[in-house]
């Protein structure tokens, strides 16, 4: 059918143009016309096939059907309808592709959240294992290994954190009293040393020591024994003192040799019992030259007594100039250097003002560089106010967690005293508010709920809300950080642990009704609502 009207409309054109175009003959000029125009559309059936067969191939890789061509439709009708099956198509497979990147993407981002989640919680369980190991290492069960306790994995990292800082203050806490305890054992048996050496010096001179039968504390023991001993001491030189007079009297009155000799005698004895050796204890014969060797060697040991009591009193200044220095050095947070490093207590007084000096040389220079470095926010603190409150806390450790940690720690301690201040105040004006200052039990339970609240609330609802940290040129790091606690969750847990007290239950009613308390409720009103 469709040649059938491509003839026809070819005879009628080439009767159109052989009419108007005078040809030879007519059937010359109508086969002439009719030969182009068949050529012409062979040529246009050629190129509608070739676009055909093009759309049916972007059809095909579609994975769909090219429609079939209806019974008397003409090839640009039928062009036109796979153009449109074709943009269809196009548009299916446009809808399609963007849902697969739609799905793709989502995949990836799920992906990635599950990679970044996975990362997170691989590296807070190997932050978990570190702390528990370092637990362990320290001789104690991990809290989060207790069967007894459980903890959402928001919890475990904090518990372990606490448990770990409670542990090292107990560690510290009792090296420290080892520590005290060891030099004070050693301070004792130093003690005990000298208080037997002055003992036996006494006994040696034929006295008991008094300590034998009085009581005395233990810093007071070597200092009376002392005292006796130089009292026994002058004593006894004074008393061969006598006897020297008495030995040259008898000389001079010339008594008996028996006299003499005996005289003699009793002072080498005297002599020997102070300690030392008479001079004359290998002659025979009191004569002059004996009496005035006797005479020289009691002189000396009244010197020597006298020089003792002096070094004495020189080793009890150094002493005490050990002590000072000993605790400047600990104030300065340093530790002393060991006395059994030096051979005597002058190289040791000596060894302790150098460390001294290069201790203060170092708190200078740490000084300088904090006043360099200290941030504008910690000089220049944020004000408080009846909804927040602002501490700080700095510190100097060998690691930067560790610097951080103590910093933070201590501005929590600044925290807990103000937050103690604050909460204190109000109890005080509640408890007169509402008429119960005489009674002794509800006011006891309101104080000891302001310190449980103040103890629980320091540990947790604060932000930090400005840190820096820096190296210090010694290797160390400093911390600077500042906090902010909103006051409404003090007074919330406060109000909360009141209610839910059982020792107040019958005061509750007055304490509600106190203006004290309706401020409070309305702080936390706008707490809850910020």
């Amino acid at each position: 059918m469709k040649n059938l009207r491509k003839i026809l409309l070819s005879l009628f054109f080439g009767i159109l143009i052989n009419t108007s175009v005078q040809s030879v003959t007519y059937s010359h000029g109508f086969l002439s016309v009719f030969s182009i125009f068949t050529s012409v559309m062979a040529d246009e059936h050629k190129a509608e096939d070739a676009v055909i067969k093009e759309l049916k191939i972007k059809i095909y890789n579609l994975d769909s059907e090219p429609i079939k061509r209806k019974l008397v439709q003409s090839d640009k009708k039928y062009i036109i309808a796979l153009k449109e099956q074709l943009n269809e198509l196009i548009k299916v497979q446009e809808e399609k592709d963007k849902k697969s990147a739609e799905i793709k993407a989502k995949e990836e981002k799920e992906t990635a959240e599950k990679q970044k989640k996975d990362a997170k919680e691989n590296k807070r369980q190997a932050l978990k294992k570190e702390i528990e190991d370092e637990i362990t290492a320290l001789g104690f069960e991990p809290v989060t290994q207790k069967k007894e306790k459980e903890f959402a994995d928001d919890e475990e990292i904090q518990a372990l954190e606490k448990q770990l800082s409670e542990i090292k203050k107990l560690k510290a806490k009792e090296e420290k009293e080892t520590a005290e305890k060891q030099k004070k054992d050693a301070k004792e048996n130093k003690r005990q040393a000298l208080k037997k050496e002055i003992e036996d010096q006494i006994i040696a001179l034929g006295v008991e020591p008094v300590t034998k039968k009085s009581e005395f504390a233990d810093d007071e023991e070597i200092q009376a024994l002392q005292s006796q001993l130089e009292e026994v001491k002058k004593a006894k030189i004074k008393a061969l003192k006598d006897k020297y007079d008495e030995l040259k009297k008898a000389k001079a009155e010339k008594e008996k040799e028996e006299r003499l000799k005996a005289l003699k005698e009793e002072i080498e004895s005297e002599i020997i019992a102070l300690g030392a050796k008479p001079v004359t204890q290998n002659s025979e014969f009191a004569d002059d030259a004996n009496i005035q060797a006797l005479g020289k060697q009691l002189e000396q040991l009244r010197i020597e007594a006298e020089s003792k009591k002096a070094a004495e009193k020189l080793e009890g200044e150094r002493q005490e100039v050990i002590q000072i220095v000993r605790k400047e050095i600990l104030e300065l947070g340093e530790t002393p250097i060991s006395e059994y490093v030096v051979n005597n207590e002058d190289e040791f007084i000596k060894a302790l003002n150098s460390q001294l000096e290069e201790i203060k040389k170092i708190k200078a220079q740490e000084e300088k560089e904090i006043q360099e470095s200290i941030p504008e926010w910690f000089i220049m603190m944020p004000k408080a106010n009846e909804k927040v409150i602002y501490v700080r806390g700095t510190a100097v450790v060998d690691t930067l967690q560790g610097s951080i940690d103590s910093a933070t720690n201590a501005a929590l301690r600044e925290l807990g005293k103000k937050l103690e201040t604050r909460l204190n105040t109000k109890v005080n004006e509640t408890v007169i508010q509402a008429g119960i200052g005489e009674d002794i039990k509800t006011k006891s339970e309101m104080e000891r709920v302001s310190t449980l609240v103040v103890k629980e609330v320091t540990i947790s609802g604060y932000e930090i809300a400005k840190t820096k940290m820096f190296k210090m040129d010694n290797g160390k790091y400093r911390s600077f950080i500042l906090l902010e606690y909103p006051v409404g969750n003090l007074y919330k847990a406060f109000i909360n642990r009141l209610e839910n007290s059982k020792e107040i239950k019958e005061s509750l009613i007055a304490i509600k009704n106190t203006d004290t308390f309706k401020e409070l409720e309305a702080y936390v009103v706008d707490f809850a609502g910020a």
